[in-house]
């Protein structure tokens, strides 16, 4: 009885041959288990093998049974060798494995009409096994004993058989009985009578060319049942899931335990279109509705069922997922008649084309393409919401609003206002560093910037009189140069300039989103207002200062914009038009200064600072 057997196995997504020759003989699972590439495999893979089979494996075989003898040619004295219809045979046979044995056969046949047979020989046997069917062949030689056919009394000589037959096992007794229900061989024995007597009823030589049918019984001896897993082959569908309109490739892998014929490969699918005559086979999902679909494959090495196998694999044609839409406006507040641009950003996932809509609840909006605009004219004060629709080919919508704030008149801009001041007088031999104490200051704008993401940010680094320019952009450069690098503060978003206040400072303002960014410095002091400098003060080997910032009046820490001490107010004169500079750094450009760990006065000190002498900044 034979059993079609299918395994739900596992194989992974790895390069290898379609077909692999198993060293472990029939038991083709131990051979599927010891190949390491035919591991366990996810959805949409199968594994499936071809037939099972059993196969005798007995080592011991008798046999006895009916026995027809018909001679073809042979006769002595020109009289002819007639049938004997009454016979039997019988033999042992021996198997060294499960196909190849030796047999020692013996036939009786006594009843002839003028003529009897009897032989003994051996030889060997193979034998095959399909299921219960067991055919055999064997080529046996031996001795033959022959009398007649006139009076020719009976005499040995040596005789040949060669021929064949099948065995059927029945399901019974353990499978330790089959019938024979046909043998059939062809046979030649050859006998010396001696000298021919002239009446020719004895002597002469007899050479008698025959053929036999037999049928019987066999009694099986050391027979075991097992199956034998032939043919395995592993179908694997990828990817195992996909859109309506996306491949999928689907890939057979076959384990044979023994070599075959060549390989036929065949497919089909009960969705799409498929195509492909070797290991590999393409499938179309174009227009397939959403859901699970087969692929079967069919190998074929040769017209035995050993050597069929079909699997196969499952893959999923999942449903589309539907557009998304983000609906933004600009401006977000117009005066009552003003208009607005509305902007819907969509995408499909799978891709599909996408159609465009808008809708309003006040003044009028019209378009079909990823912008509109939208007129207020005739709207009342308010709130305007705008929905941004989206459809794609298979009629799926996604939506997203907008809203426009219509007022009779706009709102004043954002004012700037400054967060803190930023002072670089405590160390005397680097004005520009960045020191312990200012950069707690700026800890404090780095959270103020985050807390509003639109915002942006200018520094305006101040100098003294005696002092070039580039002081003053060190000043500031360093300070954008902490936000960025240690808090990491979009240098984008940081705006620097220039002032000339006679201080060594940086002072910082937020610009809120809006406010118009200016960059006209501050007024310089007047000759009138600055304190009279000494040679000591403008000496190139000594950073200057001014009265008002000796080290009694410096203050320790980080300080919110006020107004200039007492002793800084000029006196009550018509000063000069006031002198500015302007100053904008684009980009990022290099460091002055740095801005170490710690405010470490001792380990600065030991450095002999180098004032700029042109507009471009240097590290003292």
């Amino acid at each position: 009885m034979r059993e079609n057997l299918t395994q739900d196995l596992r194989i992974p997504d790895v390069a290898r041959p379609p077909t692999h020759y198993c060293p472990c003989g029939r038991n083709a699972l131990a051979c599927l288990a010891a190949l390491s590439p035919l591991a366990p495999l996810g959805r949409a893979q199968a594994i499936a093998s071809g037939r099972a089979e059993m196969a005798s494996s007995s080592r011991l075989e008798l046999y006895g049974g009916y026995a027809y003898f018909h001679p073809v040619s042979g006769s002595v004295a020109g009289v002819p060798y007639r049938p004997i219809a009454e016979g039997s045979v019988f033999s042992a046979t021996g198997f060294l494995n499960t196909r190849l044995g030796v047999q020692v056969e013996a036939e009786v046949s006594g009843q002839g009409p003028n003529d009897s047979l009897y032989s003994v020989e051996g030889g060997p046997v193979v034998r095959l096994s399909y299921g219960r069917l067991v055919p055999f062949g064997h080529v046996l030689g031996g001795i033959s004993g022959l009398s007649g056919p006139s009076q020719q009394g009976g005499t040995f000589g040596w005789g040949i058989t060669a021929g064949g037959g099948v065995d059927y096992v029945l399901p019974y007794f353990g499978h330790r009985i089959a019938l024979r229900p046909v043998q059939a061989d062809l046979t030649l024995t050859r006998v010396d009578f001696g000298k021919l007597a002239p009446d020719g009823l004895t002597g002469g030589l007899g050479e008698v060319k025959a053929f036999r049918i037999s049928t019987g019984l066999v009694v099986r001896l050391g027979a075991r049942e097992h199956q034998v897993q032939t043919l395995l082959y592993a179908c694997e569908a990828s990817p195992g899931t996909v859109f309506a309109g996306e491949p999928v490739v689907v890939t057979g892998t076959s384990v044979a335990p023994e070599r075959h014929g060549p390989s036929v490969y065949t497919w089909e699918s009960n969705g799409g279109s498929i195509t492909g005559t070797d290991e590999t086979a393409n499938v179309s999902t174009v227009g397939l509705a959403p859901g699970d679909y087969v692929v079967t494959g069919h190998l074929s090495q040769g017209p035995r069922a050993i050597a069929n196998a079909s699997c196969t694999a499952v893959f999923t044609v999942q449903k589309p997922a539907p557009p998304t839409v983000t609906c933004s406006a600009s401006p977000v507040a117009v005066l009552a008649g003003g208009s607005a641009t509305i902007t819907a950003s969509a995408s499909s996932p799978q891709h599909r084309p996408l159609t465009y809509s808008y809708f309003a609840s006040a003044g009028e909006i019209a378009s079909s393409v990823v912008t509109a605009t939208l007129s207020t004219a005739g709207a009342p004060p308010g709130p305007i919401s705008v929905e941004c629709r989206v459809n794609d080919d298979l009629g799926q919508t996604a939506s997203a609003t907008a809203v426009v704030e219509v007022s009779a008149t706009l709102a004043p801009p954002a004012q700037s206002h400054a967060l803190c001041t930023l002072r670089f007088d405590r160390d005397q031999k680097r004005p520009f560093r960045v020191d312990n104490e200012a950069t707690a200051c700026l800890d404090e704008v780095a959270l103020a910037l985050e807390h509003d993401p639109t915002a942006r940010l200018t520094l305006t680094g101040e100098r003294l009189d005696s002092e070039t320019i580039s002081y003053a952009v060190a000043r500031a450069v360093n300070a954008r140069t902490y936000l960025t690098k240690e808090k990491g503060i979009d240098p984008a978003r940081i705006d620097i300039k220039t002032g000339k206040t006679a201080t060594r400072t940086v002072e910082i303002e937020l610009v809120p989103i809006g406010t118009p960014i200016r960059y006209s410095d501050r007024p310089a002091r007047s000759p009138a207002q600055t304190p009279a400098q000494t040679p000591a003060q403008t000496s190139p080997q000594t950073s200057p200062q001014t009265p008002a910032q000796t080290p009694a009046q410096t203050p320790d820490k980080a300080t919110r914009p006020q107004s200039p001490p007492a002793a800084q107010t000029p006196p009550a004169q018509t000063p000069p038009p006031a002198q500015t500079e302007r100053f904008r750094v684009q980009g990022q450009p290099s460091q002055p200064g740095d801005h170490p760990d710690s405010g470490d006065a001792a380990g600065s000190a030991a450095q002999k600072p180098k004032p700029p002498t042109t507009d471009t900044p240097h590290s003292p």
